[in-house]
């Protein structure tokens, strides 16, 4: 099985929002060796695609079930921030 964790905030205007909104979350979310952080996405772009409408994604690949548990919980507990006031939080499982 193949885990995936993400957080989406939405109404991101810019890159740097972005950026921002990630350094003001919890630091040990993004142990790479826990829970194996893998980075950002920023957009869409394109006609018709205003800076209201663009997200902010962080991704997460945890090796096994339990972590990735343990991440989404861990996230969910803060749920109540400022910093995640309104944001997706996705748990994906895949067959290999």
């Amino acid at each position: 099985m193949d885990y995936s964790v993400t957080v989406k905030k939405s109404g991101v205007k810019t890159l740097d929002d972005g950026r921002d909104w990630a350094l003001s979350l919890p630091d040990e979310w993004f142990e790479t060796k826990k829970y194996h952080f893998d980075g950002n996405d920023y957009g869409p772009f394109g006609k018709g695609t205003t800076p209201s409408k663009r997200e902010y994604t962080l991704f997460w690949y945890p090796k096994k079930y339990v972590t990735a548990i343990a991440l989404v919980t861990a996230i969910k507990k803060k749920k109540r921030i400022k910093a995640l006031k309104g944001c997706v939080i996705e748990l994906t499982m895949r067959n290999k």
